[in-house]
């Protein structure tokens, strides 16, 4: 499913839809999906073996209902998905994916330092995200929603990321502090 969101293109939202189209965040909160089906956290970033996957999303939401819709009565291993609003970073380490939206862009280097030394999949879309040390930037190539992997600080948060994510990835190596 991972390899048909790649060639996914998305439709503005103003646009009217043709069946098989998307919206740019739509396309986003199905990666987010699926980045957990293709992740492995250390055992300590789950309380217990039931403990949900929290996606957290930070800053003014652009998802809407878009993200709990795609989420809604899905298990990764067995575990559950659960979508928080966190207006600050209050509830950001109790987190497993953070979407950090482009509302918070002056803050994202405190938000990095916040999640330096976390088992956290932190995901943005501004071009400097994981050459601040953020793990996951999404970016648009030719109507279509791409992404590039940042592998130091994804192994800083001790994420195993499987072969299958990083074939689809641009891969770097940006240094996370």
């Amino acid at each position: 499913m991972l390899l048909l969101l790649i060639g996914a293109e998305f439709r503005p939202v103003t646009a009217q839809p043709k069946p098989a189209e998307r919206t740019e965040f739509e396309l986003k909160a199905a990666y987010l999906y699926h980045f957990a089906q293709f992740i492995e956290w250390p055992a300590e970033a789950f309380t217990n073996s039931q403990a949900p996957i929290v996606i957290g999303v930070v800053g003014k939401d652009p998802f809407g209902k878009v993200l709990d819709d795609t989420v809604r009565d899905k298990t990764v291993k067995d575990r559950p998905f659960v979508v928080r609003r966190l207006s600050g970073t209050e509830g950001i380490k109790d987190c497993h994916i953070v979407y950090v939206s482009s509302s918070e862009k002056p803050r994202l280097p405190e938000i990095i330092r916040l999640l330096n030394d976390e088992s956290i999949l932190s995901v943005n879309e501004d071009v400097q995200f994981t050459r601040l040390g953020g793990v996951v930037n999404f970016m648009m190539e030719n109507k279509k929603v791409r992404f590039e992997i940042n592998m130091a600080a994804a192994e800083k948060a001790r994420l195993k990321l499987d072969a299958q994510l990083l074939r689809l990835a641009k891969i770097s190596r940006h240094s996370a502090e």
